[in-house]
């Protein structure tokens, strides 16, 4: 066997597949999953957490696919392309990930994905795991092939395109590929089960929604409802308001378009040295719907807070001051597009010295460039004038459009809006966005000298990065007179140098009961230019018991340190779905201690807010890094007496100090549960009041959801594999493969979350004890086929009991066991032509139900799509 190096070392080896938990995803299974992105082949990978995502809802990011290993968060997992780092993406809202979008899948050779914490070989994000793009650079020939796929209802389009050609000549080799994708984005109002989205499951019949009334409310200063308008237009309906359903206009599979472009090209320039250099650049266009713009004038921050009518204005026909509460989705949604441009590149120079060490020196730069355009925004200063006829009218543009003639009849829909008042009113929010990643990095290794057991490999690397981040919205938007979202600019560096180094000592090589026994030795100093330095290292041992036991254990720690988003960035002024603990339906029912401390902060027994409140996100300088540790333990079984049989068990168990996170719902229950919290409110500067302050009118003003440095968390389970090949069965072979993950501990800041969901909880969507999948292959001939049955353990929601009611109406409490079927058949048409068919979800099994504002279900554990059939067909020339 070539000498290779695995992902997780820097030393090359012989029999590498078995040293660590690394899970290989190849070529021909991208080619054949039935899958149209990587990231949806990746998912099958019970490691791979069930909060990965490339079903992107929220705005600013349509068509993102982030790997997030273990849960433990996306900004924890390292994505590297041939083994170099990958530029770090945001959204216009700070979620920032490594976006493997626009990686072509027909340029992959395969993907390794290293199941165990390996900052010490990488350095920081490399906390929960590793996922590593091997491209294609020896490929000789074309080979073209073609996806498309469609819903058995008729939506959800998709077609992937690509081609490869490559050549091999004396001193090297080229590859080229190029691909298209695309997915259309899938309405939420298409899906039957992800209608009828209840913000409470408190009441009578829980039936709440949100309380943006859609044909328009009329409210007092005080609170009070004065007038409510049904959609329909016509006479007021007070006191009975209509409510709105936010899955009505909402996106709930976003749409996009991706083209892709890889490059290798390898040249010797002699016997000891070799040139290399990849490319990888790709364009992806996103689109993805919102709900109507929710109006909301007593709840504006800055300069528009409390925005009302006043009674003394013309167009008031109510005798009083009064606010409006208004979801304007009869003016439009609020369509959202992203256009991305990624570019990585990455050259060097390899090569071997005396025989026996061989070096390495490269720089790769990677950047993504985004320009996010949300349609249907509100100008708050606009909004000022066309309701207050006296404003207006000192304002010459205002003027010369005029106000509002009588608020009534706007909402009456006996009249409407003009167009030049609408071009007035609404604008389209724009930002730009750019993230780079320069990386250098030098590398030697081979074997120092020789024990009897065998060589003692040692490697030795220098790296130096650079990360970089701008954010740049629109200047109106960062203004603050927007009545949406209030975007601030971000713009910030770092740089680090790190010195790392690697051995692999063997203490034992055939003897009884070790065939071999290495020991591997890791150590990464750091340098950081505004954290100061770290030192980390991590020790295994990899036991080769005979040739049917291998044993591999490792202890290891981490260092994360912020990334650019997290430190820098400006913050987002914005409205998220939170309960308040002074809810009379939920949280304070069940709690004597909440209920006593929100009738002592004058907030009424009675009292039942929307959920949706004003909140500010962003990044914080004042954070420090997270450290963690993790330990593994594992074997490889193949027993002699069972031929064809495998099993791989591995242990883990990780653990990280001052999490990096923004647990809002959490510290808000926290807080109103300490008995205290009376004698607390006398210091305005206490961070209960800090963190989240109250109106006159007792609702919420504004929480602060910066990221801070939450505490620990830690996860442990164990990940299984147990696989049965046989040859000679009805003239072809079967694979039977049973693979999942076992969930013991996941600890997110609020005890073992295993068994359980929470959506309030950052970074954990969903924690089945179980997840995984049985295989079956059959392959002939000329044909094959495919069964695969997907299960999801049951889940208890983890808050129910805090801010859902154990008596809802809908008994509900978390989600029953889930499971589906994927099936495929492959038929070899000629020698160099392959035509695969196959269905997806066969059995069209919708979600479980789960309590979630927006969606109805947790979309990024379990299908949303549905039934889907595809057709793949491959030609190699």
């Amino acid at each position: 066997m070539d000498e290779i190096v695995v992902t997780g070392s820097l030393l090359g080896r012989t029999d590498a597949s078995a040293s660590q938990p690394v899970s290989v995803v190849g070529a021909k299974e991208l080619m054949q999953s039935g899958k149209l992105s990587v990231l949806e082949v990746l998912r099958t990978v019970p490691a791979v957490g069930t909060a990965s995502s490339g079903q992107t809802f929220g705005i600013g990011g349509a068509g993102v696919q982030s790997v997030n290993l273990r849960n433990a968060g996306s900004r924890r997992t390292l994505v590297l392309v041939n083994g170099r780092r990958f530029p770090l993406y945001s959204d216009i809202n700070g979620l920032s990930s490594q976006d493997v979008s626009g990686i072509p899948t027909a340029m992959v050779g395969r993907i390794e994905i290293l199941r165990d914490g390996a900052a010490s070989t990488y350095g920081a994000d490399a906390v929960a795991g590793v996922v590593n793009f091997l491209t294609r650079d020896r490929f000789e020939g074309l080979e073209v092939s073609g996806y498309g796929g469609l819903s058995s209802r008729g939506d959800g389009q998709s077609y992937r395109f690509s081609a490869i050609l490559g050549h091999q000549f004396d001193r090297g080799s080229i590859v080229v590929s190029a691909q298209q994708q695309r997915q259309d984005d899938i309405a939420q109002i298409e899906r039957r089960w992800a209608r009828d989205v209840y913000s409470s499951l408190g009441g009578a019949s829980g039936i709440t929604r949100s309380d943006s009334t859609p044909g328009g409310a009329v409210r007092g200063t005080d609170g009070a409802l004065v007038a409510c308008y049904p959609i329909t237009g016509g006479q007021n309906i007070a006191p009975s308001c209509e409510r709105y359903d936010t899955g009505g206009e909402t996106s709930l599979v976003a749409g996009f378009t991706i083209r892709s472009f890889g490059g290798a090209a390898r040249y010797d320039i002699s016997d000891n040295v070799r040139l290399k250099a990849d490319v990888l650049l790709s364009h992806r266009d996103g689109f993805q719907s919102l709900s109507g713009f929710q109006l909301n004038t007593a709840g504006f921050v800055g300069p528009f807070k409390n925005l009302v009518v006043p009674s003394t204005s013309p167009n008031n026909p109510y005798g009083r001051d009064v606010s409006l509460n208004w979801r304007m989705s009869d003016y439009g949604s609020r369509p959202t597009r992203t256009s991305v441009d990624m570019t990585f590149v990455s050259a060097g120079l390899e090569g071997r010295l005396l025989d026996r060490f061989k070096w390495d020196v490269s720089h790769s730069v990677g950047r993504n460039s985004t320009l996010s355009v949300t349609d249907n925004g509100v100008n708050a200063v606009a909004l000022r004038g066309l309701l207050n006829p006296d404003i207006c009218a000192n304002d010459q543009r205002c003027a010369g459009i005029g106000a509002i003639s009588n608020l009534d009849d706007l909402l009456s829909k006996k009249t409407r809006l003009t167009e030049a008042q609408k071009n007035y009113l609404f604008y389209d929010q724009t930002a730009k966005l750019e993230f780079t990643s320069a990386q250098s990095l030098a590398t030697i290794s081979g074997p120092v000298f020789t024990l009897p057991s065998g060589p003692v490999m040692v490697a030795i690397g220098l790296e130096h990065r650079k990360e970089t981040g701008e954010v740049m919205p629109d200047a109106f938007t960062q203004s603050g007179d927007a009545a949406s979202n209030t975007i601030l600019p971000t713009d910030g560096h770092f740089s680090t140098r790190e010195l790392f180094t690697e051995a692999t000592i063997p203490l034992l090589s055939e003897v009884q009961f070790a065939q071999n026994l290495d020991l591997n030795l890791q150590g990464r100093h750091s340098r950081f230019s505004n954290f100061g330095s770290a030192n980390i290292y991590k020790v295994g041992l990899n036991w080769s018991v005979s040739d049917e036991l291998r044993i591999r254990t490792s202890y290891g720690t981490s260092f994360r340190a912020p990334d650019v988003i997290e430190v820098y960035g400006g913050g987002v002024a914005d409205y998220g779905g939170y309960n308040d603990p002074c809810r009379s339906d939920t949280f304070r029912q069940s709690n004597p201690a909440v209920d006593a401390n929100c009738v002592a902060l004058g907030v009424p027994s009675t009292f039942n807010p929307g959920n949706t409140i004003p909140r500010l996100t962003g990044g914080s300088p004042s954070l420090q890094p997270e450290r963690g540790k993790s330990f593994n333990l594992g074997l490889v079984y193949k027993p002699g007496f069972f031929a064809g049989f495998t099993a791989v068990v591995d242990y883990y168990d990780l653990r990280v100090t001052d999490a990096i996170g923004s647990i809002v719902q959490d510290n808000l229950n926290s807080c109103y549960l300490d008995p205290n919290l009376r004698t607390r409110a006398q210091d305005p500067n206490d961070i209960c009041f800090t963190f989240a302050s109250r109106n006159s009118d007792g609702t919420l003003a504004r929480i602060q959801a910066r990221q801070t440095n939450i505490g620990t968390f830690s996860t442990s389970g164990v990940d299984y594999t147990f696989q049965y090949k046989v040859a000679g069965v009805l003239g072809g072979d079967v694979d039977v493969s049973l693979s999942g993950a076992y969930l013991i501990n996941a600890d997110f800041g609020r005890g073992n979350l295993a068994g359980r969901y929470n959506e309030s909880l950052a970074g954990s969507v969903s924690n089945p004890r179980v997840r995984g999948s049985l295989t079956v292959n059959y392959d002939a001939d000329r044909w094959g086929a495919q069964t695969r049955v997907n299960y999801v353990s049951a889940m208890k929601d983890a808050n129910v009991g805090i801010s859902i009611p154990v008596d809802n109406f809908k008994n509900y409490s978390g989600t029953p066991f889930y499971t589906s079927m994927d099936v495929l058949v492959r038929y070899d048409v000629s020698d160099s032509a392959q035509l695969t068919v196959g269905v997806n979800n066969l059995f069209d099994k919708d979600p479980p139900y789960a309590f979630n504002f927006l969606k109805n279900a947790l979309i990024s554990t379990f299908d949303v799509i549905g039934r889907f059939g595809y057709v793949s067909f491959t030609q190699k020339f």
